[in-house]
């Protein structure tokens, strides 16, 4: 979803504003955290698991960012400006919660190891 998103911003003509990125950082918190988490099943397992919490709270946020810039997106009267974003924004709330699948995959996986 990432690339696919920045692809569509290039070719949309969209550039980040301060939803975007707020969702953005929310989505590089929980990739982060989903990173450490799976780095850990080897050696240590059983503190995956506060990862894959770390990769849900961040899903969280993300969403939360999400409803935040729809309210703000929805007011004035540049519609076509409206969808563009809108679709940028979609696609970064679908990373989000592709991290979040990940995050209870992850989970799983710790507690079948431990």
């Amino acid at each position: 979803y990432c690339k696919t998103t920045i692809r569509e911003m290039d070719m949309l003509g969209v550039t980040p504003d301060r939803f975007t990125l707020e969702i953005a950082m929310h989505v590089r918190e929980g990739a982060e955290a989903l990173a450490a988490g799976f780095s850990k099943l080897q050696m240590a397992p059983s503190a995956a698991s506060d990862d894959a919490e770390r990769a849900r709270k961040a899903e969280r946020s993300a969403e939360k960012a999400y409803r935040r810039a729809l309210a703000a997106l929805f007011q004035g009267e540049d519609f076509i400006n409206m969808f563009k974003r809108r679709e940028i924004y979609r696609h970064l709330s679908n990373a989000a919660d592709r991290a979040a699948s990940a995050s209870f995959a992850l989970n799983d996986i710790v507690v079948k190891m431990v």
